[in-house]
């Protein structure tokens, strides 16, 4: 490879390293994964399988943007409520189950199912792909398409990376807070924990595309 060839891999895979700090991308994980009582293994495959579904769909559209150009980008402008609004629904799930059950002192239902909770991160991380990246493809339009094919996996490779150790150290420190003591309460807080970052997310997207 020449040396804007490996300056454009490098620079994907830390645009796609630093996307994945974005809350939405991690720390859903770890508080459904702990509310709905998943392991760590289990939380951390949900993360990689949606963490492949967002990298997917990144891909294919930069793939799109290398041969049609740039303006498809501004279609993407509204992900961010998408992806708000899957949150809110969630956060407003569980903070309605755990009213219900907030004077039960038995076990306490799961908020959602568990497929139910899993297709739904999935579906809030792949409708959120990493618009940052786009440009980055478009100046990759005369690549191959194995050295695309690579330029992809790479952006999922750091993609990875950082949703899993993130959702990792999020989920070892809801165990350190110990929420269970807080059985109760528990759901209700990370309902309102989703809610807070799904409307973050809906009004970064008003006051940053006037």
């Amino acid at each position: 490879m020449d040396q804007p060839t490996i300056s454009i891999f490098i620079a994907v895979f830390t645009v796609a390293l630093i996307h994945a700090v974005l809350p939405h991308h991690w720390i859903p994980f770890a508080l459904v994964g702990k509310s709905q009582g998943w392991s760590l293994a289990r939380t951390l495959g949900v993360t990689a399988v949606s963490s492949l579904g967002h990298s997917a769909v990144t891909t294919a559209m930069g793939v799109v943007v290398a041969f049609l150009g740039f303006q498809i980008a501004r279609y993407a402008g509204g992900t961010d409520i998408i992806t708000g609004g899957i949150l809110v629904a969630m956060g407003l799930v569980y903070i309605s189950v755990s009213s219900k059950h907030t004077h039960n002192h038995g076990p306490i239902d799961p908020a959602l199912s568990d497929r139910a909770a899993a297709v739904s991160l999935f579906t809030m991380v792949t409708l959120s792909p990493c618009i940052e990246l786009l440009p980055m493809f478009l100046a990759a339009s005369k690549f191959t398409w194995s050295l695309l094919t690579l330029l992809g996996m790479v952006m999922a490779v750091a993609n990875a990376i950082g949703m899993l150790l993130l959702t990792t150290l999020a989920y070892k420190g809801v165990q350190w807070l110990r929420l269970e003591r807080l059985e109760h309460h528990e759901r209700k807080m990370v309902g309102i924990v989703l809610l807070i970052i799904g409307i973050g997310l809906i009004l970064f997207h008003y006051t940053h595309h006037k």
